[in-house]
């Protein structure tokens, strides 16, 4: 887990029924967007009907072919955008946690405040330029614009 300092957002892996029932991790949140591409069983569904005023998210991002879902993460910045400006604390979680996931926190920190997050991840700078050095996502450049809308 990672909490970002730029906005009230943890980035996390897929959760277990045992987390959704931890209030300390989703009592205060509003917005959970998942970006793995499992859809939420109904054992899941179920576990986060106790939180009355959370707004559940599925976006898919994938981390095989040649676009990961790049239509996609401007959807997940909108989303973190208006969590943001509300006040609400999210939670964006993929699979393992460890790229997706951060990689849609870290476009909604370039769309806010127009530069890239330091978030050193396998070599590369973060996550978002290390998905364009692997050709799961279009030139850096590209994305930008993208992310500008």
């Amino acid at each position: 887990m990672k909490q970002y300092q730029f906005a009230d957002i943890q980035a996390r892996r897929y959760p277990s029924i045992k987390e959704i029932n931890d209030p300390d991790i989703y009592g205060r949140v509003g917005v959970v967007i998942n970006v793995s591409k499992k859809a939420y069983p109904d054992e899941i569904k179920q576990a986060f009907k106790q939180y009355k005023d959370i707004r559940l998210w599925h976006i898919p991002l994938t981390e095989k072919g040649s676009d990961m879902g790049l239509e996609s993460i401007p959807q997940c910045v909108r989303i973190l955008e208006e969590a943001d400006k509300a006040g609400i604390p999210v939670i964006v979680h993929c699979g393992i946690g460890s790229n997706r996931s951060h990689l849609v926190v870290e476009c909604y920190h370039y769309r806010k405040l127009g530069f890239q997050l330091e978030d050193p991840y396998k070599g590369c700078f973060n996550r978002l330029t290390y998905n364009c050095s692997i050709g799961l996502l279009p030139p850096i450049t590209e994305v930008e614009e993208k992310l500008l809308f």
